[in-house]
């Protein structure tokens, strides 16, 4: 948990009109509130719910309003950390965020909404206003999900999405291949992310189906198709990934496609579905030479290999990690020539052929110690034991 206090020093920038009056109004609802007052904001994406608490705590502070930010996190406890923190709230109003973290998306009825619903009766002890900022879909499922904590609410303060604000976030997300690792990022700051994804495409979804809308909305289901398996979330992943492929087919976006299937793929290798797994990389294989991908026909060769490994198929495998790796060294890419040795070293040990799985898990180990990469324990723990 994080708890934040809004500064005058902090940028507020202009506002869409129909948001400005919804900021407006919630301001002058809490002014008028006294004791706990129970507050609901919806806003998509982080950035115009950043910069609307930002604008509410600079007008505020010059009627001696502090506006106190309570920024949750995956496993907080809701009701506690509300109890403790509007002791430190003096004459102002406490904003809780990111419950979203809490509630898995597309999950209609999470346990943090019974908790809500089962202890409302002690927020009556909190002393000050409550705002709840959240996404539509998760303002929806506090609804449906916590019907009697719903019904104490004072108010909804609904702010539209920004179109220019949208595109400016999408525009800044950094452009990340099939090859990074979700995986090393730490837990909050995956987690983070899930949620402004969620929010930007919340944002999407409501701006419209025009072509640049619907290929925003293919672009972040597949990111999130990605990186929801980090956490451990291989359904919500499949859900979204079959809703960005029909998108990408829609706009005859073929690299999208075959990105997506190649995803897609990953997806039933994990659930050991290996036909299936099978099929579909082949499909994505075919698209990625069809548009002159290299990378991306490397990167499913590699999986490609991996569920014919896992089927002990380990000649098959083998030649395919080595379709892989000619296609990486070919870019240029080190990095992805050290994730097919390493992963190859696994099929030459099962062909008995150690001296050569040795040479390739020494090669990976340079690599991720180069790189500074978490993987140097493993590789090394794996060489001792040939």
């Amino acid at each position: 948990m994080a708890l934040t206090t809004s500064s005058l020093a902090e940028a507020a920038p202009p506002l869409e009109t129909a948001n400005e009056q919804a900021l407006a109004d919630l301001r002058r609802a809490l002014e008028l509130a006294r004791g706990f007052t129970l507050l609901f904001a919806r806003a998509n994406l982080p950035a115009l719910r950043d910069a609307l608490i930002s604008r509410l705590g600079a007008e505020l502070a010059l009627s001696g309003h502090t506006v106190r930010r309570l920024n949750l996190r995956p496993g907080d406890s809701v009701l506690r950390l509300l109890l403790e923190t509007e002791r430190d709230v003096d004459g102002g109003s406490l904003h809780v965020c990111s419950l979203e973290q809490q509630m898995e998306y597309g999950d209609e009825s999470p346990l943090v909404l019974s908790h809500l619903n089962l202890a409302r009766e002690h927020m009556r002890a909190i002393g000050c206003p409550v705002v709840f900022w959240l996404r539509e879909d998760a303002l929806t499922r506090v609804a449906r999900g916590a019907p009697d904590f719903w019904a104490w609410r004072s108010g909804i303060f609904e702010f539209e999405p920004d179109p220019a604000l949208a595109e400016t976030v999408r525009a800044q997300r950094p452009l990340e291949g099939r090859t990074v690792e979700w995986g090393n990022l730490p837990s909050e700051e995956k987690a983070a992310r899930i949620v402004a994804l969620e929010g930007l495409l919340e944002d999407y979804r409501a701006l419209g189906d025009g072509e640049r809308e619907m290929r925003a909305r293919a672009d972040l289901l597949l990111e999130l198709g990605r990186l929801y398996p980090s956490v451990g979330r291989w359904e919500p992943a499949a859900r979204v990934l079959e809703e960005s492929l029909a998108l990408f087919r829609a706009v005859g976006d073929r690299l999208g496609e075959a990105n997506t299937l190649a995803s897609i793929g990953d997806v039933h290798s994990f659930r050991k579905e290996n036909d299936a797994a099978l099929e579909t990389y082949q499909q994505a294989l075919a698209l990625f030479r069809a548009v002159g991908d290299r990378l991306g026909e490397a990167n499913v060769y590699r999986s490609l290999a991996l569920v014919e490994h896992r089927r002990e198929q380990f000649e098959q495998a083998l030649a395919l990690f080595d379709q892989a790796l000619t296609l990486h060294r070919a870019i240029g890419d080190t990095y992805s020539q050290a994730v097919d040795r390493r992963q190859r070293a696994d099929s030459l040990v099962a062909l008995n052929r150690q001296d050569d799985a040795r040479a390739d898990l020494e090669f990976a180990l340079q690599v991720y110690t180069a790189l500074g990469l978490p993987y140097v324990e493993m590789v090394r723990e794996r060489l001792a034991s040939l």
